[in-house]
Order: structure tokens, then C-alpha cells, then sequence
């Protein structure tokens, strides 16, 4: 649990991060590592400090468990990535002119997220994130999953495209979606948009 250490005024009017070197440097460096894995690859929710051996996983592990690398869970979960941002967030009202903030791959990250979810409101339509950044191993194609957690063959059930919410595959039990508009994690989007949008601002 990071977002404690980031909270403001905890400790004689500061966060703990502030209070602390060596908890500025975990939590920099975790912010430095999950950009790096967001960019390994987008709907990934768990990843591996060692990766696999790619060799050892059967077909079903690597094209319907999505296992390869450093993946350890491919459920697609739209909060994963709202954590990342709210740490950015909260890291930044504690260093704002910290140099982590400011690197390519940490920007980058975001980025990626933001395309996915335009790209996930259209899920319906088989949308899917493109460009530059788009270059894993599942990149480039619409996500499906283990067709014995999502219906249809691992797309999930039925959804709408004209609402202008973004899909999850998954809650943060890790339990499939029944529906595939998770309102409190759309809700959480839409925060940590705010977010980002204050970010790029300064």
C-alpha cells in the first residue's frame, strides 16, 4: 500500500514520503518501474521481478492466459492503471521538480493508458490501441482472454459503445466482469484524468 506514504500532512505537515530518503527512493523507483511494464505491456495487471521462461508455458498459458516476459496475470483491470496515476499525483504535490516525473518512459506511460482507454470504450467494435508506443507482443489486436472467464470467446459480455464509458475485464478481486462497464472504476478514470490534466499544466 502506497498511497498512505503519499498522503500530505501526516507527519508535522508533511507526507511520509518527505520524511523519509529511503522511501522516496522505493516509491520513485516503483513509479520508474511501472512505466517500464506498462510499456512491456498495457492490459497486464501482475507482473514478475524474474521473467518466464517463455519456452516452459503451453499455448493456452501464452495465447489465452496472455503469459510471457515479466506477466505473471493478463486481466485486463481498468484500475490498475488509475493507481499508477493517482501515485503520480500524490508523488508530485510531495517533489514536484523530482526528475522521475519528468522522464520519457514515465510520460509515456501514461499515455499508453489514456490510449487504451479511448480505445476500450469502442470494445465493442473490436477497438484497439495503435502507434509507436503499441509495439508488445499482444499489441495490435483486440484483447481477448481466457474464454472460460469471459464469454464470447474471451471478448466479455455484450456492451455499448454510444456511452462513453471504458471497458474492464476485470474487477480488482480479479474476478471477471459480468458487465463490462465497471462503474466505480470508471469513476476512478475519471479522477485520476483530472489528475493527469493538472499534471500536464505544470
Amino acid at each position: 500500500q502506497i498511497h498512505p506514504l503519499l498522503l500530505p500532512n501526516i507527519y508535522q505537515g508533511k507526507s511520509l514520503v518527505q520524511v523519509d530518503a529511503k522511501l522516496e527512493r522505493i516509491v520513485s523507483g516503483l513509479i520508474l518501474k511501472t512505466a517500464r511494464l506498462i510499456r512491456f505491456d498495457p492490459y497486464a495487471n501482475a507482473f514478475k521481478l524474474k521473467p518466464h521462461d517463455n519456452a516452459k508455458l503451453s499455448k493456452f498459458e501464452r495465447e489465452s492466459l496472455g503469459r510471457h516476459g515479466y506477466i505473471s496475470t493478463w486481466n485486463y483491470e481498468l484500475d490498475s492503471a488509475c493507481y499508477f496515476m493517482r501515485m503520480l499525483y500524490f508523488f508530485h504535490a510531495s517533489f514536484p521538480f523530482h526528475p522521475v516525473l519528468r522522464e520519457r518512459e514515465v510520460k509515456e506511460a501514461v499515455m499508453i493508458m489514456v490510449d487504451v482507454w479511448i480505445s476500450e470504450q469502442r470494445h465493442e467494435e473490436d477497438a484497439y490501441p495503435t502507434g509507436e508506443l503499441f509495439d508488445c507482443v499482444h499489441c495490435g489486436k483486440p484483447y481477448r482472454y481466457n474464454p472460460k472467464e469471459l464469454k464470447r470467446n474471451g471478448k466479455g459480455t455484450i456492451t455499448n459503445s454510444s456511452v462513453g464509458l471504458t471497458w474492464s475485464g476485470f474487477r480488482p478481486s480479479d474476478d471477471a466482469c459480468l458487465y463490462g462497464y465497471l462503474i466505480p472504476a470508471n469513476m476512478f478514470a475519471v479522477v485520476v484524468l483530472g489528475y493527469m490534466m493538472e499534471l500536464a499544466e505544470v
